[in-house]
């Protein structure tokens, strides 16, 4: 068995909050859904959503409560039982406060 490469550029540290989550529909109608945040970085982050969101979409990311707000677009999207785990790589201008990446 091979063991997989972490190619990540930075480290991901867990996080676990809710966030919102919007994109265009293929007919360009706005969706929106709450997300939970599994894990963090400064270029991306893991979500489980109740929806799936098509890879490549542009996403519109908030979470009031901690302070995350910003684009990323969506890398993949993975099919589990009762949710989908989608990895989005965040774009420039995300803002997120400093301390959500410091270890516990």
């Amino acid at each position: 068995m091979a063991i997989r490469k972490d190619l990540r550029k930075q480290r991901r540290v867990p996080f676990l909050g809710a966030i919102n989550v919007s994109w265009m529909d293929p007919s360009g109608q706005p969706t929106f859904t709450l997300c939970k945040c599994v894990d963090l970085s400064k270029s991306g982050m893991r979500i489980q959503s109740p929806m799936l969101i098509p890879v490549r979409d542009t996403v519109w990311i908030r979470s009031e409560h901690v302070g995350l707000s910003g684009m990323g677009r969506v890398r993949y999207c993975t099919r589990a039982v009762g949710k989908c785990i989608i990895g989005i790589e965040l774009q420039p201008g995300f803002r997120m406060p400093k301390d959500v990446l410091s270890p516990p």
